[in-house]
């Protein structure tokens, strides 16, 4: 503020600096949600205006976080916390941020942060990729498929979706009690989810009538 004083005799000019003082005031909240991909960094913002700037005090699951993760933009009146390389372990869960100056305190809304993990497939039978039955032997193919989100599973045979047999957790089966030669060919399990896919290939060869 410049206060400017002029008579006959002259003029006098002062300049003093006003700073306006104001309670922390959240202008753009934290995500109700977030995701990211397990292994990969993701950064939670949240801006806020106040005088004098508001110290912040980030939590997960209610827990204090540690300041070394945590940056100020101050062109952005942004503050941040940085999640490296996050597992679902160690960061999935609840954060928010607390900001407190000397006229008050103002709380962000939750954000659930989500860790997706790739699908991981993996073969508990047959031992080979193929197989050669005789006719009225039985086949299996059995397969644990894990990743999250829950991967969307399915069995072709050349080419042409096939039901499995059984679900339980994350085994997946496909049983053929007594083999006929129609059911010779290429059998494929496909699994796939937002980060990845995964897929194994079995021959079923039978001989005999």
């Amino acid at each position: 503020v410049t206060c400017r004083l002029e008579n006959v005799h002259g003029s006098q000019e002062e300049t003093a600096r006003l700073d306006i003082l104001a309670a922390p005031l959240i202008t753009t909240q934290l995500s109700k949600t977030e995701e990211t991909v397990s292994g990969k960094d993701v950064t939670l913002r949240v801006v806020v205006r106040g005088s004098p700037r508001p110290e912040a005090q980030w939590f997960y699951n209610d827990t204090p976080v540690a300041p070394e993760n945590t940056a100020y933009d101050e062109e952005k009146s942004e503050y941040q916390l940085l999640i490296k390389e996050a597992t679902v372990g160690a960061n999935e869960g609840t954060y928010r941020v607390v900001l407190k100056n000397d006229l008050g305190e103002s709380e962000s809304t939750p954000c659930t942060l989500t860790v997706l993990e790739p699908v991981k497939l993996t073969k508990i039978g047959p031992a080979t990729d193929a197989v050669d039955l005789k006719v009225g032997e039985a086949f299996e193919i059995s397969f644990d498929v894990d990743g999250k989100e829950a991967p969307k599973v399915q069995l072709t045979k050349d080419g042409k979706e096939v039901k499995l047999t059984s679900v339980e957790g994350t085994r997946h089966v496909y049983t053929i009690a007594d083999v006929k030669p129609q059911d010779q060919g290429v059998y494929k399990l496909t699994a796939k989810n937002k980060t990845s896919s995964e897929e194994s290939t079995i021959t079923l060869n039978v001989t005999g009538k």
